[in-house]
């Protein structure tokens, strides 16, 4: 009996101590529980803090940068007249140019001044002309009307104000005519000053027809014939006059 008795504080005492021993444990978790969301909730308030405090200021964003115009069109240069190279072999044949008026006003061809929608043609002579060589004006217009232009070939291209005046340069100072100045070099001359497609020089027109190519004569206007016309002097003083009966002969090569 008494052995029981002994057991039985044994255990009793053993089961006191387990008590204490995890009573101490579960104390301790729960302060360092404890301490834990203290800290944390003096973390949140540190934060609270600095939200409550200044607003930093957005860095500046820096300004649109303005689109860049687009750059305005090249205007194109206005065309004013066209020329035309032109060829014709009757007999000895001949080589002239035509200049049609492109524009609405008069217009400077040479020495003469050509109506809208009108033109003149252009051209050295000396065979032929009672009023002897250089160049004259719309003998080749005036003699296509009275026979027609069956067999005459031509080639044209637009001129501007500037190309313009580089014809009329060619034109005033060349008022001769020789064998090696004749009405090939002349027309050639005038054209190559401002054709991109240079037309060579050869001596003959029926040669120089091949060089023209196979392109239709202008519609030329019909002159009266008081506009046939031979050019007096050369240069910047040169002037015109009627030219004789003699010059109006229908034969232009």
């Amino acid at each position: 009996m008494k052995k029981l008795m002994k057991r039985a504080c044994s255990l009793a005492l053993c089961l006191l101590l387990l008590f204490a021993v995890c009573s101490n444990v579960l104390a301790a978790q729960q302060g360092s529980t404890i301490l834990k969301n203290e800290t944390v909730d003096a973390q949140d308030e540190g934060v609270d803090e600095q939200d409550e405090g200044a607003d930093v200021p957005d860095e500046p964003q820096p300004p649109d940068t303005p689109d860049t115009p687009d750059a305005p069109d090249t205007p194109q240069p206005q065309i004013v007249a066209r020329l035309y190279i032109c060829c014709r072999v009757l007999f000895f044949g001949h080589t002239w140019i035509y200049v049609e008026n492109k524009t609405q006003q008069p217009l400077q061809v040479g020495v003469v001044y050509v109506a809208p929608g009108q033109g003149v043609s252009v051209g050295t002579h000396k065979l032929r002309r009672a009023d002897g060589g250089g160049v004259y004006y719309n003998v080749e217009a005036y003699m296509t009307h009275k026979r027609g232009s069956s067999g005459t070939v031509a080639r044209g291209m637009d001129l501007t104000a500037a190309q313009l005046q580089t014809v009329n340069d060619r034109i005033v100072n060349n008022n001769s005519w020789s064998l090696s100045n004749n009405c090939n070099r002349f027309a050639t001359r005038v054209w190559n000053s401002v054709a991109p497609d240079h037309v060579n020089y050869t001596f003959l027109p029926l040669s120089e027809k091949g060089k023209i190519g196979s392109g239709g004569a202008p519609s030329m206007t019909n002159p009266s014939r008081d506009q046939v016309l031979r050019q007096n002097g050369s240069g910047f003083g040169a002037s015109t006059y009627r030219v004789k009966d003699g010059s109006l002969i229908l034969a232009i090569g």
